[in-house]
């Protein structure tokens, strides 16, 4: 007759509510709950459906206290200080670096998923062309990078090229390397010539008393255009380079008659004095 009025009901709740409160005040009315809670958990968890029900049921109640808003702030800052926590460690970090690379590129072998991915990156990337301020800076991002790259590879090559110059300038300061380089390269040409026909060999030889001929009148027609630049000491006229010679033999004469050895003395080949 009391339990069936409902405002007696609610107030013998809130007595026994208060009343288990006052008992639980009790350290060692606590560990004893605890205990027997541990136990009976236990026991529940032993069976597999009981825990499949319980997981539900835990999955169900933690998704109804998720959806308030009030209630997912301070998880968040729970979840981040934990987070931060567990990365401080430079090791478990490392380990969760290599874990998450495998999972996504276990997720990416997927070609389902992989498709998904880069439509999400197009969207997004359009998105950032789009809009002008992210757009540009996009662009110039870019335009840097292309430069960097273009100026690593033009100074690599280049640093192929005169690494390749050095090897080969001290390859061939060895008098040796030369001679025996001369010799490979001879080797070569008597092989290709006598590859030749008689008439190749003709050919051959006449191209190089043109290339002569060529040579000696581009060599003539310099020599005239710079004229004769050098004068004889002994008549004073001016000749070719080709016309004199350096008169070492004066020397000693003019040194002892105390005459300043410093100049340069020509006699040409053609003077008559």
């Amino acid at each position: 007759m009391v339990r069936s009025d409902s405002e007696e009901r609610r107030r013998e709740q809130s007595r026994n509510t208060a009343d288990y409160a006052t008992w639980r005040s009790i350290e060692e009315n606590r560990g004893r709950e605890r205990t027997r809670d541990a136990a009976a958990h236990a026991s529940a968890r032993s069976n597999s459906e009981e825990r499949r029900r319980q997981q539900v049921q835990n999955t169900a109640d933690h998704a109804t206290w998720r959806s308030i808003e009030e209630n997912r702030g301070p998880e968040r800052a729970r979840d981040a200080v934990a987070r931060a926590m567990v990365r401080s460690d430079s090791e478990e970090r490392r380990r969760e670096q290599s874990r998450n690379t495998a999972d996504h590129a276990t997720w990416r072998s997927s070609e389902e998923n992989r498709g998904l991915e880069r439509l999400r990156d197009a969207a997004a990337h359009r998105i950032t062309r789009n809009n002008h301020i992210t757009g540009h800076r996009s662009k110039r991002t870019n335009t840097v990078h292309h430069r960097n790259t273009r100026l690593q590879q033009r100074f690599r090559e280049q640093q192929i090229q005169e690494m390749a110059d050095e090897r080969l300038l001290t390859y061939r300061s060895s008098s040796q390397n030369r001679q025996a380089e001369s010799s490979r390269q001879s080797q070569r040409n008597i092989a290709a010539r006598a590859q030749l026909s008689e008439d190749e060999r003709e050919d051959q030889r006449e191209r190089q008393r043109r290339r002569s001929r060529a040579t000696a009148r581009e060599q003539y027609l310099r020599n005239i255009k710079d004229g004769p630049t050098k004068f004889c000491t002994c008549c004073g006229g001016t000749w070719f380079p080709s016309q004199i010679l350096e008169f070492h033999k004066l020397l000693p004469l003019l040194m002892r008659h105390h005459i300043a050895t410093t100049m340069e003395f020509f006699l040409s080949i053609a003077c008559s004095r």
